[in-house]
């Protein structure tokens, strides 16, 4: 089971990809639906992951904002307290979810040091939820003996 559970809307997939492997990179797994295998259950296998993540990340965009799945998603991380939504579009939130703070990625092309600050936030709200991301181990060099 993962760290984190991420929800976003299929043609966001790009964005949920970077998301995901810096997230990774900063240590934490996480889940999405790239990980179901052939013959899975999606529904049967996206709950039981849901249920088992420490944290929800929900991407907002224009078409995620109107998936009764992203919602669904959302509205359980959003019960169980560990909500991480995050808008990659110049969105209003669902209803639901506006009274929730929500981290601001919606200027990727300006990259630098404006997107290397909005995305450490974000790690630090993850980390509030998670604790923090295990560092991979570091590799042994093995040293010759004097002899």
């Amino acid at each position: 089971m993962a760290d984190i559970f991420l929800s976003y809307k299929r043609e966001d997939r790009a964005m949920a990809e970077t998301i995901s492997g810096a997230l990774e990179r900063k240590g934490w797994s996480v889940w999405w639906d790239t990980r179901l295998a052939a013959g899975d259950l999606f529904d049967d296998v996206i709950e039981q992951e849901l249920d088992a993540a420490k944290c929800v990340v929900v991407l907002w965009s224009k078409l995620s904002v109107k998936s009764r799945w992203v919602r669904t998603e959302a509205g359980d991380g959003l019960e169980r307290g560990i909500l991480v939504p995050i808008k990659i579009d110049d969105v209003k939130p669902p209803l639901a979810f506006r009274r929730v703070h929500t981290a601001d990625l919606t200027h990727p092309e300006l990259g630098g040091p404006e997107m290397e600050t909005a995305f450490e936030r974000l790690v630090v709200d993850i980390t509030r939820i998670v604790s923090p991301a295990e560092p991979p181990p570091r590799p042994r060099v093995s040293r010759p003996q004097n002899t």
